[in-house]
Protein backbone atom coordinates (compact mmCIF):
# COMPACT_ATOMS: atom_id res chain seq x y z
CA UNK A 1 0.00 0.00 0.00
CA UNK A 2 1.25 3.44 -0.89
CA UNK A 3 0.16 6.70 0.60
CA UNK A 4 -1.04 8.97 -2.21
CA UNK A 5 -0.72 12.73 -1.66
CA UNK A 6 -4.29 13.66 -0.74
CA UNK A 7 -4.11 17.43 -1.25
CA UNK A 8 -7.04 18.20 -3.59
CA UNK A 9 -4.86 20.31 -5.90
CA UNK A 10 -1.89 17.89 -6.00
CA UNK A 11 -0.87 16.28 -9.28
CA UNK A 12 0.97 13.06 -8.45
CA UNK A 13 3.35 10.88 -10.40
CA UNK A 14 1.38 8.18 -12.23
CA UNK A 15 4.29 5.68 -12.13
CA UNK A 16 7.55 4.62 -10.51
CA UNK A 17 10.06 5.83 -13.07
CA UNK A 18 13.16 7.76 -14.01
CA UNK A 19 12.55 11.26 -15.36
CA UNK A 20 14.23 11.32 -18.77
CA UNK A 21 12.84 14.66 -19.91
CA UNK A 22 10.78 17.55 -18.65
CA UNK A 23 10.02 21.11 -19.49
CA UNK A 24 7.66 23.68 -20.85
CA UNK A 25 6.41 23.16 -24.39
CA UNK A 26 7.06 26.14 -26.64
CA UNK A 27 4.62 26.70 -29.48
CA UNK A 28 3.87 22.99 -29.69
CA UNK A 29 7.43 21.70 -29.36
CA UNK A 30 8.84 19.79 -26.41
CA UNK A 31 12.57 20.44 -26.42
CA UNK A 32 15.50 18.21 -25.63
CA UNK A 33 14.23 14.81 -24.66
CA UNK A 34 17.54 12.97 -24.89
CA UNK A 35 18.71 15.46 -27.53
CA UNK A 36 15.59 15.33 -29.73
CA UNK A 37 12.69 17.70 -30.20
CA UNK A 38 9.12 16.33 -30.24
CA UNK A 39 5.95 18.03 -31.35
CA UNK A 40 2.86 17.86 -29.18
CA UNK A 41 0.90 17.28 -32.38
CA UNK A 42 2.86 14.08 -33.12
CA UNK A 43 2.72 12.80 -29.52
CA UNK A 44 -1.06 13.30 -29.46
CA UNK A 45 -1.56 11.81 -32.95
CA UNK A 46 -2.79 15.12 -34.43
CA UNK A 47 -5.69 15.29 -31.99
CA UNK A 48 -7.97 18.35 -32.07
CA UNK A 49 -6.95 18.73 -28.39
CA UNK A 50 -3.35 19.53 -29.41
CA UNK A 51 -3.94 23.27 -29.19
CA UNK A 52 -4.63 22.97 -25.42
CA UNK A 53 -1.12 21.58 -24.83
CA UNK A 54 1.07 23.68 -27.16
CA UNK A 55 2.44 25.73 -24.26
CA UNK A 56 1.80 23.25 -21.48
CA UNK A 57 4.26 21.17 -19.48
CA UNK A 58 5.73 17.77 -20.29
CA UNK A 59 7.29 15.10 -18.07
CA UNK A 60 8.78 11.97 -19.67
CA UNK A 61 8.86 9.01 -17.27
CA UNK A 62 10.86 5.90 -18.20
CA UNK A 63 9.96 2.60 -16.53
CA UNK A 64 12.88 0.20 -16.39
CA UNK A 65 12.27 -3.56 -16.39
CA UNK A 66 12.65 -3.53 -12.57
CA UNK A 67 9.98 -0.84 -11.99
CA UNK A 68 6.37 -1.45 -10.97
CA UNK A 69 4.43 -1.52 -14.25
CA UNK A 70 1.05 -0.13 -13.31
CA UNK A 71 0.02 3.39 -14.31
CA UNK A 72 -2.12 5.32 -11.82
CA UNK A 73 -4.40 8.34 -12.09
CA UNK A 74 -2.44 11.58 -11.37
CA UNK A 75 -5.48 13.62 -10.18
CA UNK A 76 -9.19 13.23 -9.44
CA UNK A 77 -11.18 13.84 -12.59
CA UNK A 78 -13.14 12.60 -15.57
CA UNK A 79 -11.74 10.73 -18.55
CA UNK A 80 -12.96 12.78 -21.51
CA UNK A 81 -11.29 10.79 -24.29
CA UNK A 82 -9.24 7.66 -24.93
CA UNK A 83 -7.25 6.88 -28.05
CA UNK A 84 -5.15 3.90 -29.06
CA UNK A 85 -2.51 4.80 -31.66
CA UNK A 86 -1.07 1.87 -33.52
CA UNK A 87 2.60 2.02 -34.35
CA UNK A 88 5.94 0.33 -34.06
CA UNK A 89 7.58 -0.79 -30.84
CA UNK A 90 11.11 0.56 -30.92
CA UNK A 91 13.18 0.61 -27.71
CA UNK A 92 12.51 3.56 -25.39
CA UNK A 93 15.61 3.06 -23.25
CA UNK A 94 18.46 5.59 -23.26
CA UNK A 95 19.88 4.22 -26.54
CA UNK A 96 16.51 4.28 -28.31
CA UNK A 97 15.69 7.82 -27.16
CA UNK A 98 19.09 9.15 -28.24
CA UNK A 99 19.62 7.33 -31.53
CA UNK A 100 16.21 6.61 -33.03
CA UNK A 101 14.29 9.46 -34.64
CA UNK A 102 11.40 10.65 -32.41
CA UNK A 103 10.66 7.19 -31.04
CA UNK A 104 8.08 8.45 -28.49
CA UNK A 105 5.79 9.69 -31.27
CA UNK A 106 6.36 6.69 -33.58
CA UNK A 107 5.66 3.88 -31.13
CA UNK A 108 2.26 2.46 -30.24
CA UNK A 109 0.51 4.71 -27.70
CA UNK A 110 -2.53 4.63 -25.46
CA UNK A 111 -3.60 8.24 -24.75
CA UNK A 112 -5.98 9.16 -21.93
CA UNK A 113 -7.26 12.72 -21.55
CA UNK A 114 -8.38 13.53 -18.02
CA UNK A 115 -10.26 16.71 -17.05
CA UNK A 116 -9.35 17.62 -13.45
CA UNK A 117 -9.95 20.60 -11.19
CA UNK A 118 -6.90 22.44 -12.57
CA UNK A 119 -7.57 21.82 -16.27
CA UNK A 120 -6.83 18.86 -18.49
CA UNK A 121 -3.92 16.44 -18.82
CA UNK A 122 -2.93 13.79 -21.33
CA UNK A 123 -1.43 10.58 -19.97
CA UNK A 124 0.42 9.10 -22.96
CA UNK A 125 1.48 5.50 -22.44
CA UNK A 126 4.16 4.58 -25.00
CA UNK A 127 4.76 0.97 -26.02
CA UNK A 128 8.27 -0.32 -26.53
CA UNK A 129 10.24 -3.23 -27.85
CA UNK A 130 9.44 -6.37 -25.83
CA UNK A 131 6.24 -4.81 -24.49
CA UNK A 132 3.50 -7.27 -25.26
CA UNK A 133 0.70 -4.80 -24.57
CA UNK A 134 -0.72 -1.74 -22.88
CA UNK A 135 -4.16 -2.19 -21.37
CA UNK A 136 -6.67 -0.22 -19.33
CA UNK A 137 -7.50 -1.47 -15.84
CA UNK A 138 -11.19 -0.65 -16.47
CA UNK A 139 -11.88 0.65 -20.01
CA UNK A 140 -15.48 1.58 -19.12
CA UNK A 141 -14.76 3.80 -16.12
CA UNK A 142 -14.83 7.56 -16.73
CA UNK A 143 -14.83 9.04 -13.20
CA UNK A 144 -11.37 8.48 -11.73
CA UNK A 145 -9.73 9.14 -8.37
CA UNK A 146 -6.12 10.06 -7.78
CA UNK A 147 -4.05 6.93 -7.16
CA UNK A 148 -6.48 4.47 -8.77
CA UNK A 149 -5.01 2.11 -11.34
CA UNK A 150 -5.51 3.51 -14.85
CA UNK A 151 -3.60 1.06 -17.04
CA UNK A 152 -0.61 -1.24 -17.11
CA UNK A 153 2.25 -2.27 -19.33
CA UNK A 154 2.89 -5.94 -19.79
CA UNK A 155 6.59 -4.98 -19.56
CA UNK A 156 8.54 -1.69 -19.11
CA UNK A 157 8.06 1.41 -21.20
CA UNK A 158 7.48 5.16 -20.96
CA UNK A 159 4.70 7.51 -19.85
CA UNK A 160 4.59 11.07 -21.17
CA UNK A 161 2.51 13.32 -18.94
CA UNK A 162 1.32 16.49 -20.68
CA UNK A 163 -0.52 19.25 -18.89
CA UNK A 164 -2.72 21.86 -20.47
CA UNK A 165 -1.37 25.36 -21.06
CA UNK A 166 -0.88 27.28 -17.80
CA UNK A 167 -2.17 24.58 -15.44
CA UNK A 168 0.99 23.07 -13.92
CA UNK A 169 4.04 24.31 -12.06
CA UNK A 170 6.52 21.50 -11.28
CA UNK A 171 8.23 20.87 -7.96
CA UNK A 172 11.54 22.75 -7.87
CA UNK A 173 13.58 19.55 -7.49
CA UNK A 174 12.22 17.71 -10.55
CA UNK A 175 14.96 17.13 -13.13
CA UNK A 176 16.13 14.51 -15.62
CA UNK A 177 17.81 11.63 -13.81
CA UNK A 178 15.56 11.85 -10.73
CA UNK A 179 13.68 8.68 -9.72
CA UNK A 180 10.02 9.32 -8.83
CA UNK A 181 7.39 7.10 -7.19
CA UNK A 182 3.71 6.96 -8.05
CA UNK A 183 1.51 8.78 -5.60
CA UNK A 184 4.14 11.41 -4.77
CA UNK A 185 3.40 15.02 -5.59
CA UNK A 186 4.81 16.30 -8.91
CA UNK A 187 3.68 19.90 -8.73
CA UNK A 188 4.98 22.67 -6.72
Amino acid sequence: MRIVDSAPDALVSPVDALITGLGQAREGTVLNIKGQDYSIEELLNRSPRTENYKNGYCIVLYLSPTDYHRIHVPADGTIVERERVTGKVYPVNDFGLRHMRRVLSRNERLITYIRHRGGEMAVVKVGAMNVSGIRYADPERNEVRKGEELACFEFGSTVVLLTENGTFEPRADLRPGLKVKWGKRSDG
